[in-house]
């Protein structure tokens, strides 16, 4: 069950909202480093992956500091990517260090 923003995000798209020309590219590791770094890595076999904890602050109570404005969006996307890499997504929005 997904809610209607994070439901859209799931639509295919392409935007850049920065001076970037797009999307980064990943390469696959090479069987080298793979074989001479693979005990080191975080297993990624188990389903939910894991727990995501992303905390969106976009607004603030000091005067000094401005709304996020697009903070919506690097959540979105920030939950879409974890979600498609199968973690379970928590979430917490304008929290201050004292929660």
């Amino acid at each position: 069950h997904l809610c209607p923003f994070f439901s859209r995000l799931l639509e295919p798209c392409e935007r850049c909202i920065d001076d970037g020309d797009g999307p980064g590219s990943v390469s696959p590791a090479s069987v080298d480093f793979y074989m001479s770094h693979h005990k080191q890595a975080y297993r990624m076999s188990s389903r939910p992956r894991g727990v995501c904890l992303i905390i969106s602050n976009v607004l603030f109570s000091t005067p000094d500091l401005d709304c996020r404005h697009g903070g919506d969006v690097d959540l979105g996307v920030l939950k879409l990517l974890f979600f498609q890499l199968n973690f379970r997504v928590c979430e917490r929005s304008n929290i201050s260090a004292q929660v």
